[in-house]
């Protein structure tokens, strides 16, 4: 035979390495490269999302605050417009002196009114306008006409240059009417230069910024000045500006906010400029090049590290097994071979092996699994030299075994012929019962469908009964509320009598007085006959009350005669409705006692049904026996089919067990001449 230390040749060795340090490499850094741009891009947005919620945030605050100041300004004209002077100044020095100074003080109590006036009718105008030309003529202005044309209802300008100041600006006037007198026209101008100077000391970021424009689209406010009165109206960003508040999605990364002021009619934007996030972006970059060439650098050092690391193993494992090739199982893996730092003198005093225990980490225990495999190893290949020393001494024992073998199977083929001719009469009666009880097992089935049929009708007819008794329910309720309804009316008909006979003796009373009233104004007429000339007049007053108290009498009259034809007619319904309520009475009487029935009913189909589910249980309990029973007898038939074809088998194999130990006497002298073989094979391992 072949001797284990043989040595093959072999082809160029190739190393795990270049295959290792790459791959580590990779996914050291592929994850930071991973996580640095996922960092950018999420630092990107963050910065977008701040951006805009700035932009929102501020614009918001100056919407707020636009439409806090005009609302201010309606309230302060309103609250002026209520004082009597602006009426009175048409004949009063003191009013019109008293108007001045509250015109003064709105002016001075707000930074963004321009100028506060009040225009009399067919009067000059009064308040803080300096040095207003001569030929003013304010009913010629838009905010004057307007004003009167809205009758007292506040009314806003659109912004204008002021022609004085070059300032834009808005105004809100009111006309002064009371008691649809008009006396004259209440304006203040909203300084619209004064806050575009708050607007533009707001900075959102590095470059943002916030303008304002008007219904039209034209720069009322603007960091800019040469934009202010410009128009914009067919750009995007005011075309696309449609609801109440929300972002302009244009070319620029970060969306401008726009937020509408709707008393003024106004909107305010907040955009920025596209290089708002150009330093955040730089310094991001810059740290995740930073980032990125350390992680490269811890890559490739733990590469090393570890393909060196696999490199040692490799080897320690590579001299051990050869070393079990060639047949030594006395040498074993120690720490020191597993040591990462080679062994080297400038080493020694950091390198300090281990012992190679079971609870170490992976790779030691890699190693002590190889020494305890060993240790087997080495007491199996003792236990195979001792043991085939043994085979050789049972070789003997076999060939008289075979003997003995050899002539009790031919006792046993001889018992089996006559079991199998038993088993084959059994079979057959077995195969008549199966198929009487596949007739019973037909028979219950159709016993058991209908009864199935049966419980699915008398289902249905308790369910129909069901419904019946709930529809009786429900007509016997809406009958008990007809009954309770015409007993309601019976009771309202005679309040209306009585409610009649209240007013027949109210017309009585009337119809009294009208009497007294017609001889009161006969005696006027006979006094004021006495008179002479001077009681002409008090007679013909006498003559019309006595006219008037007739015609109350009249009246009286017909009223009575209306009142006894209503009595009439409700007597006759309230007789009416006494007899439909005696009626009423007998058909409840009627629904209650089909009710009764429709129970009576319901109670005999729940007894029907349990009936028909117990003979249906009797029905499956049969079932299931009649399938046990089938089960039994096809396991008895099955069985006798597999007795018989086992006597057939074993008979066969007796013959076979027969040829076999012929056979078997010669096997047994090859295998001494094995033993032989393995007992030179084991020689050659080294144990001690």
């Amino acid at each position: 035979m072949k001797k284990l230390n043989k040595k093959k040749k072999g082809t160029r060795k190739k190393s795990i390495r270049v295959i290792i340090i790459p791959t580590l490499i990779a996914m050291i850094t592929l994850p930071i490269v991973i996580v640095l741009v996922m960092n950018y891009y999420s630092t990107q947005q963050l910065l977008t999302q701040r951006i805009e919620q700035g932009e929102k945030n501020l614009a918001t605050q100056f919407t707020t605050q636009l439409d806090w100041i005009g609302l201010e300004l309606e309230n302060t004209i309103n609250s002026l417009a209520e004082k009597s002077e602006f009426q009175e100044v048409a004949e009063d020095e003191e009013a019109q002196a008293f108007i001045q100074e509250e015109l003064q003080f709105v002016l001075t109590n707000s930074m963004y009114i321009g100028n506060a006036y009040y225009a009399p009718e067919n009067q000059e105008v009064l308040g803080t306008v300096e040095n207003l030309a001569s030929d003013f003529d304010a009913s010629a202005t838009t905010w004057y006409q307007r004003a009167v044309e809205r009758n007292g209802a506040l009314i806003w300008s659109k912004p204008y240059r002021d022609a004085v100041t070059g300032s834009m600006a808005m105004t809100i006037s009111r006309a002064i009417v009371v008691d649809d007198v008009f006396y004259g026209v209440l304006a203040i101008d909203l300084d619209l230069t004064r806050m575009n100077s708050y607007l533009t000391s707001v900075q959102n970021g590095n470059t943002g910024h916030f303008f304002v424009l008007s219904e039209s689209g034209d720069y009322l406010m603007s960091n800019d000045p040469k934009k202010i009165g410009t128009n914009i109206g067919e750009s995007n960003l005011f075309k696309e500006a449609t609801e109440q508040t929300g972002y302009i999605h244009d070319d620029q990364k970060i969306d401008s906010y726009y937020a509408k002021v709707s008393r003024l009619g106004m909107t305010v934007y907040g955009v920025v400029g596209e290089d708002e996030m150009a330093n955040e972006v730089a310094a991001t970059n810059r740290a995740a090049l930073i980032g990125l060439v350390i992680g490269i650098i811890i890559a490739i050092l733990s590469a090393l590290l570890a393909s060196r690391y696999v490199m040692t193993i490799a080897t320690t494992l590579i001299r051990a097994f050869s070393r079990v090739k060639d047949g030594d199982l006395t040498k074993k893996i120690t720490g020191d071979e597993l040591h990462i730092l080679p062994n080297k003198p400038q080493f020694k005093a950091i390198r300090k092996p281990k012992e190679i225990l079971e609870n170490s980490n992976e790779i030691r225990r890699i190693a002590f699994a190889f020494n305890e495999m060993m240790d087997h190893f080495r007491e199996m290949v003792g236990g195979i030299q001792q043991k085939s020393n043994h085979l050789m001494d049972m070789t003997q024992t076999l060939n008289d075994i075979s003997k003995q073998t050899t002539s009790a199977t031919e006792e046993v083929s001889e018992t089996i012929t006559g079991i199998a001719q038993a088993t084959s009469i059994q079979t057959k009666d077995t195969e008549e019962t199966v198929g009487k009880m596949e007739e019973l097992s037909k028979t219950v089935g159709e016993i058991d469908q209908n009864i199935q049929k049966m419980g699915q009708h008398t289902d249905d007819t308790t369910i129909a009964n069901g419904k019946n008794n709930q529809m009786m329910a429900v007509v016997h309720d809406n009958w008990e509320t007809t009954v309770d309804t015409m007993a309601k009316l019976g009771k309202s008909i005679h309040g209306v009598n009585a409610d009649i006979q209240d007013i027949e003796k109210i017309v009585k009373v009337i119809d009294g007085i009208s009497e007294q009233t017609n001889l009161l104004a006969l005696n006027a007429s006979i006094e004021a006959a006495r008179a002479g000339e001077s009681g002409r007049g008090f007679a013909v007053v006498a003559n019309e009350i006595r006219k008037l108290a007739e015609k109350s009498d009249a009246s009286t009259k017909n009223i009575a005669t209306i009142i006894k034809n209503i009595q009439e007619k409700s007597n006759e319904m309230v007789s009416k409705v006494e007899q439909s309520h005696a009626e009423s009475e007998v058909q409840t009487k009627t629904i209650d006692e089909a009710i009764n029935s429709a129970n009576k009913v319901t109670d005999q189909m729940d007894k029907l049904v349990e009936s028909i589910l117990n003979v249906a249980s009797l029905g499956f309990v049969i079932s299931a026996k009649k399938d046990e029973t089938l089960v039994a007898i096809e396991n008895i038939a099955a069985s006798a089919e597999e007795n018989s074809a086992g006597t057939q088998e074993v008979s066969a194999n007796a013959e076979e067990i027969l040829a076999t130990m012929e056979e078997f006497s010669s096997s047994i002298a090859k295998l001494e001449t094995i033993a032989n073989e393995l007992k030179e094979e084991t020689n050659q391992f080294k144990l001690q």
